[in-house]
């Protein structure tokens, strides 16, 4: 019989080094469930977006070349721009809301599932995939509205008043911060969108340093992560650049072959891009449950509530 290790506890109050142990550990424990159900979920998105990713990279890059020299694109920026970057982003953004929601189930079903993760279905998944996936887009569009109307204050602060850019700035970044804390308050507690914004900014200012430094640690992994699934991409990319550089009908005459393969490193460079942000995502999820234990003693308050049941 196999012995399994014992379960990862979510709220609880971590140093750094135990929240990175307990996200890898969690990783580490359930990378074939959730490679399967991203590949699921994922991988449609990213053959999709393989074809505009290249149409929008292409319509850039031509952007470049008619700023810089007259050349016969009339009919090609218009259609790459409505083909690749409209897409791209519309695609960019499913993608994000998508894979939250089931980053957010796993650990969910994990904190309360006898049998964690294993033997897991989909019928199993969906139900919360398909709640998470809802909040996280409100909970995404509402977080953009936000920051949207920081940005025109501080906008018009700084045009009124330019010498409070240097005041401004700093104080910008210092709020971000408490912020990525605000998807987890949101899709792990049944509250509204203010009352989670809230929340986030009371754990967050309160354990500022841990949510830095978990998102500047996962972020660098996801970056090393992501270099590694786009360096293909990125050399085949450059090549095909160079030559429509030199040529520009060279857009339209490159081989067959070619075009397959830059495609095929593009989804390959996508679907990276989705498994990276696993990492972001795991740790701030307990970083949330640190800072939630810290500030609000959530495993003191849940036993105080079964010990008044009994």
């Amino acid at each position: 019989m196999n012995v399994q290790t014992p379960k990862i506890t979510f709220y609880a109050k971590r140093a750094f080094g135990e929240k990175m142990t307990a996200t890898f550990d969690f990783i580490k424990e359930n990378w074939k469930p959730m490679l399967k159900y991203i590949t699921y979920l994922m991988l449609p998105i990213a053959l999709l977006m393989g074809l505009t990713m290249n149409k929008m990279l292409n319509w850039l890059h031509m952007v470049d070349l008619a700023s810089t020299e007259v050349t016969n694109m009339d009919g090609f920026l218009p259609s790459s721009f409505f083909l690749g970057v409209i897409p791209t982003t519309l695609l960019s953004l499913i993608a994000a809301i998508l894979l939250a929601g089931l980053i957010f189930s796993f650990v969910q079903l994990y904190n309360t599932r006898e049998d964690r993760l294993n033997n897991i279905t989909f019928a199993e998944i969906k139900p919360l995939l398909f709640k998470n996936s809802g909040r996280a887009a409100l909970g995404m569009l509402f977080l953009f509205a936000v920051i949207f109307l920081v940005a025109i204050i501080i906008g018009l602060l700084a045009g009124l008043m330019p010498f409070l850019v240097f005041i401004l700035v700093p104080l910008l970044f210092v709020i971000v911060i408490p912020l990525s804390l605000f998807l987890p308050v949101y899709l792990f507690e049944e509250i509204s969108a203010v009352a989670a914004l809230k929340k986030s900014f009371r754990l967050g200012f309160a354990t500022w340093g841990g949510t830095f430094l978990i998102l500047l640690v996962m972020g660098i992994i996801a970056n090393i992560l992501q270099g590694v699934f786009s360096l293909p991409w990125g050399i085949m990319f450059a090549v095909k650049s160079i030559l429509v550089a030199s040529d520009v009908n060279a857009v339209s005459d490159t081989s067959v072959v070619y075009t397959f393969l830059l495609y095929i490193v593009g989804v390959l460079a996508v679907f990276g891009n989705f498994l990276s942000m696993v990492f972001t995502q795991l740790g701030m999820c307990y970083q949330y449950a640190h800072a939630s234990e810290v500030i609000d003693s959530i495993t003191i308050e849940s036993d105080i509530d079964k010990f008044e049941q009994l």
